[in-house]
C-alpha cells in the first residue's frame, strides 16, 4: 500500500529521484545538485509538477519564493522543471539559459614571403 502525504509548501531539497535524474541524464555537478532547491504542485492525473532552482540567483533579487508559482517571477532562476508521475518516475525539462560562446579574435593573415626574397 502507497502512503501519500500532503507536500508542505516551501522550497526543499531535491529528492533521490530528482538528483539521480540530473545526475544521470543532464550530468549536473554534485556541488550544483546540493545547493539546487525544488519547489511541488500538484499537477494533472495524479503526478506532480516540479521546478528546480538556484536559490542563489533568488536572493539577488527582491522578494521570497515560498510557492511554486513565485517562480514564474524569476523565470532566470529555473534551472529545470518537469513532473514526477505517480509510478515516480521524474520526467524534466532544461530551463537554463544557453550557454554563449565566445570567439577568438581571427588572426591577421601572415604574409607570404615576397618572389625575390630568398630564404
Amino acid at each position: 500500500m502507497r502512503l501519500y502525504f500532503r507536500l508542505g509548501p516551501g522550497p526543499r531539497e531535491l529528492s533521490a529521484e530528482v538528483r539521480s535524474s540530473l545526475a544521470s541524464r543532464f550530468r549536473i555537478e554534485p556541488d550544483i545538485i546540493s545547493r539546487a532547491r525544488l519547489l511541488v504542485k500538484a499537477g494533472k492525473k495524479g503526478c506532480r509538477d516540479i521546478r528546480v532552482y538556484d536559490p542563489a540567483v533568488v536572493t539577488l533579487t527582491i522578494g521570497a519564493v515560498k510557492k511554486y508559482d513565485d517562480l514564474t517571477i524569476h523565470k532566470h532562476a529555473i534551472l529545470f522543471e518537469g513532473r514526477i508521475e505517480k509510478d515516480g518516475s521524474v520526467y524534466l525539462a532544461d530551463r537554463r539559459p544557453p550557454k554563449t560562446v565566445t570567439r577568438r579574435p581571427s588572426r591577421p593573415p601572415t604574409p607570404s614571403p615576397k618572389p625575390d626574397q630568398a630564404t
